[in-house]
């Protein structure tokens, strides 16, 4: 079995096969166009077919349709304002207003490799504004590592599974959350409670909480969780709680089934 070498560049260690290459060496970079000089529809129909792309990096980011298209399939687009740097692969005829950055190959190259690099590994927030913007003559001087074709393709392909697998598991947490959302609104809505303190119906124990250090819990290692302000940090060999109890993390943590 072959064994990788690599070496070390400028952005960390990469394949010695591998290139560093700016953007602006591997794209023309363009700027999104005015679009009030698009003529362009809120439907997709037979006369307005080119998606118009904006700014949002939500749902499809289409803004509306065009008659005409200003630029050719595969490229990438670049959020320039905002949430800055997000990159999406385009695959079909297009256009892209303002706020958009637009990346067109200069040579062969694997789309979804760039864009996920883009996303994953470089921070374009740089800009001490209180809204920060993303420019092409910035975009064209960060460096990212760039494979041979073949590898870009086989890197991209698993990325692309990875994504599918993640989008089913969004789709279900979004499915799940809706269905929560009802079930709530069925059992609350209509309904004649009182709102009442928190110390009215449970009683607060923090005074019966007893610090441990490390040290002192490493002489007491048993099959008891200790629980800290963060979770479950440690076992002992003895408890002060036996029952049902809610415990309420005090940093933000998450205790999971002790929760």
């Amino acid at each position: 079995m072959q064994v990788q070498k690599y070496r070390e560049t400028e952005i960390g260690l990469i394949p010695e096969n591998w290139e560093v290459i700016e953007i602006g060496n591997l794209f023309d970079i363009k700027v999104g166009g005015d679009l009030d000089k698009l003529q362009y529809s809120d439907v997709k129909d037979q006369k307005h077919i080119f998606p118009i792309y904006s700014n949002s990096i939500g749902n499809s980011g289409i803004l509306g349709y065009a008659h005409d298209y200003q630029y050719l399939e595969n490229c990438i687009t670049v959020t320039a304002r905002g949430t800055l740097g997000h990159a999406i692969p385009r695959f079909e005829k297009f256009n892209a207003v303002v706020r958009l950055i637009i990346l067109i190959p200069k040579k062969d190259v694997e789309l979804i490799f760039v864009s996920h690099y883009i996303n994953n590994n470089i921070n374009f927030n740089l800009e001490k504004t209180s809204i920060p913007q993303l420019t092409a003559p910035k975009i064209t001087k960060y460096q990212i590592p760039l494979p041979p074709l073949q590898e870009q393709k086989v890197i991209a392909k698993f990325l692309s599974t990875v994504d599918a697998r993640l989008d089913i598991v969004e789709r279900e947490r979004q499915r799940i959350e809706r269905l929560k959302v009802g079930i709530m609104k069925e059992l609350f809505e209509g309904k004649k409670w009182k709102v009442v303190n928190l110390s009215e119906v449970v009683e607060i124990l923090d005074n019966k909480r007893v610090p441990l250090s490390s040290m002192e819990r490493s002489k007491q290692k048993g099959q008891y969780p200790y629980c800290g302000a963060n979770g479950v940090v440690d076992y002992i060999n003895k408890f002060a709680y036996d029952g049902e109890y809610l415990l309420l993390a005090e940093d933000g943590g998450d205790y999971g089934k002790f929760g």
